[in-house]
């Protein structure tokens, strides 16, 4: 009985470790703005720390490559980690995001298939966003400035507080979000996540140039497929129609 408690724990550790780190793109790439005239490359390794139940502890790194031209054209190349507990033979899954605000389009990119899923920037920017928690009490806090590896940087400290029985808490939950940004490459450099109900999330980005990328790294490989994300929702029939990238 303990032993299949312990792995049930491990396994509810692995789905917060994927859900933190898909929740920190997630919310990277909605809040990044289409910035041209700003070339940069850089590795972003998200680092999450987590303490079980019984005082086990996990941490977990993932490394992602971004790459932005003149054109404001974004190329994530991300990792995710922390799966052999549900399945031992896909602990790693490599995904590729392609943000091409000329083209009005979003791909990514499945190596495995050689498949684009396509979804039109308009889409996105058309859904309405999540409605604010009525009863959460959040603080701003501004933390001036400073200097990360030869960049500028500001930083906002926001704590949010969870309300005793919002959630069936006995107490208040504080939740932290520390960010330090680029005002001149509008990117973010740093940031922290502290959440005593998923543990601690830190990013970094690193490794920063400010050169022009090559352009092919914003264009779906020769051999693709690319299947149309907003003709799948319009559509949920087996989809008849698609196009090779030749």
């Amino acid at each position: 009985m303990t032993r299949s408690i312990r792995l049930a724990s491990i396994g509810i550790a692995a789905l917060c470790f994927t859900s933190a780190i898909s929740a920190q793109l997630e919310v990277r790439g909605q809040q990044e703005p289409i910035v041209k005239g700003a070339p940069y490359s850089g590795e972003g390794i998200t680092t999450v720390r987590l303490t079980m139940y019984d005082g086990t502890k996990i941490e977990r790194t993932v490394t992602a490559k971004f790459f932005r031209d003149t054109q404001g054209r974004v190329r994530r190349e991300q990792t995710v980690m922390g799966l052999e507990v549900l399945d031992p033979d896909k602990d790693v899954r490599a995904t590729v995001t392609i943000v091409d605000p000329v083209a009005d389009a979003i791909y990514t990119l499945i190596p495995g298939s050689k498949t684009a899923m396509r979804v039109s920037m308009s889409t996105i920017r058309n859904a309405p966003a999540p409605p604010p928690s009525p009863t959460s009490q959040m603080m701003r806090e501004n933390l001036g400035s400073r200097d990360i590896d030869g960049i500028t940087a500001v930083g906002q400290r926001m704590t949010t507080t969870i309300p005793v029985g919002q959630v069936g808490n006995d107490r208040p939950i504080e939740i932290i979000d520390e960010r330090w940004e680029s005002p001149a490459l509008k990117v973010l450099l740093r940031s922290l996540h502290r959440d005593p109900r998923t543990g601690d999330v830190e990013y970094v980005l690193t490794k920063i140039s400010r050169a022009e990328p090559p352009a092919s790294l914003f264009t779906v490989p020769a051999g693709y497929t690319i299947k149309s994300v907003d003709q799948i929702r319009s559509n949920p029939q087996p989809m008849t129609s698609s196009r090779r990238v030749k």
